[in-house]
This record gives C-alpha cells, sequence and structure tokens, in this order.
C-alpha cells in the first residue's frame, strides 16, 4: 500500500495463485493501518515484511506481502492493530499458538484447505519416499 494513505479508498489483489485455494481475488476497501511484518515464531522483533489492515464494511482484513502468521500479540501491535478492540479475531493456521490462546474465550479449528490444512489424508503427496509414518507402517 506504499503511497496510498490512512483514509483513502483502495483496491488490491490478494493470493499467491499457487493452487485453486489461493486464486488472487480483489478487495475493496478503507486503508485503515500500515505496520510491520514480523517473522515467524517472533524470535526478535525484526520486521520481515509489511503489512495494512483494510476495512471492507464492518470487516477488518489484515494483509502481509508475504506468507508468516500472526502468532503472537506483538504480530498484531507491529501490524498496528489493536487486538483488544475486536470480538473476532481469525487465524489462518493450523493451532493457535500460547499467547493468543491465553486471551481467546473460545478456539474453533476450521479444517479448510490451504498450506496449514490439518486433514494429511487428503492431502496429494507427490514425489515421497515410501512407507509414509504413521499412515503407511513398514
Amino acid at each position: 500500500m506504499n503511497g496510498h494513505q490512512i483514509g483513502e479508498k483502495v483496491a488490491v489483489k490478494v493470493g499467491t495463485d499457487m493452487d485453486e485455494y489461493s486464486k488472487p481475488v480483489e478487495l475493496e476497501g478503507i486503508l485503515k493501518s500500515k505496520g510491520d511484518l514480523l517473522g515467524y515464531l517472533n524470535a526478535t522483533n525484526d520486521k520481515v515484511g509489511e503489512v495494512c489492515t483494510l476495512s471492507i464494511g464492518n470487516l477488518d482484513v489484515i494483509i502481509a506481502n508475504r506468507g508468516d502468521s500472526f502468532i503472537t500479540i506483538n504480530h498484531f501491535t507491529r501490524a498496528g492493530v489493536e487486538i483488544e478492540d475486536y470480538d473476532v479475531i481469525v487465524v489462518k493456521q493450523g493451532y493457535l499458538f500460547d499467547e493468543l490462546s491465553a486471551i481467546s474465550k473460545l478456539d474453533i479449528l476450521a479444517m479448510t484447505p490451504g498450506s496449514t490444512y490439518q486433514r494429511i489424508e487428503n492431502i496429494d503427496y507427490k514425489n515421497i519416499p515410501r512407507p509414509i509414518f504413521p499412515m503407511e507402517l513398514a
């Protein structure tokens, strides 16, 4: 969102186009915030990318310029998002890490296809050594 100002109406395409579940879609909304993307596990406060928050009606969507999970409160803070301002927060990952789980009143695991798909029996494995443990025993 370089070149755009907070409060400005913007349109952005999101999606990696790596498979049928990541086809790009265009989102239109109001640019609510800009911030830093922290790395996975937030071992440091090092910035690894950029994020912006787009308000689309009563829904805010945080968009990052690379694929890293939000797993700590500091990920949201550095993104320019006050986590306590929200009743519902959705993250796309296999499970909640300790810090987010501790503040969550309810964790719901959605079994959706994608890069953190938990139904391993439905993953289309290719070019892998056999046997696959534990699904195939030697």
